[in-house]
């Protein structure tokens, strides 16, 4: 079994979220968070955050699925437990989307 922040890494360099931004682990919240930095992820969770009523047009499911599979292989890693969020950007405090175990906790779109 992988430590929780090896694993962070491992997942990162895999899931390729390395385009999108950066991915820390919270190990208070057992949370792996990844911080949006590439200019058009940032533009497309941006606009999902201020009009989710078009998060579906805006290709919301893909990157939620994505989440739930990484969060799936996160289990595997470390074990049950953990969480997995797409955090709003520029705001490392808020969470668009949440899984854990494999299942969403959270989505900004069903709110």
């Amino acid at each position: 079994t992988l430590s929780p922040s090896s694993a962070a890494s491992d997942v990162y360099k895999r899931q390729a979220y390395s385009k999108m931004g950066t991915v820390n682990y919270d190990s208070d919240s057992k949370t792996y968070q990844i911080m949006p930095t590439n200019e058009n992820t940032v533009e497309a969770l941006n606009y999902i955050a201020q009009n989710p009523a078009q998060a579906q047009q805006a290709g919301w499911s893909n990157l939620t699925n994505s989440l739930n599979q990484t969060s799936k292989q996160i289990k595997k890693i470390v074990g049950s437990g953990y969480s997995l969020s797409m955090m709003k950007p520029n705001d490392n405090q808020t969470a668009l989307y949440t899984a854990k175990d494999g299942e969403q906790t959270y989505s900004i779109v069903n709110q």
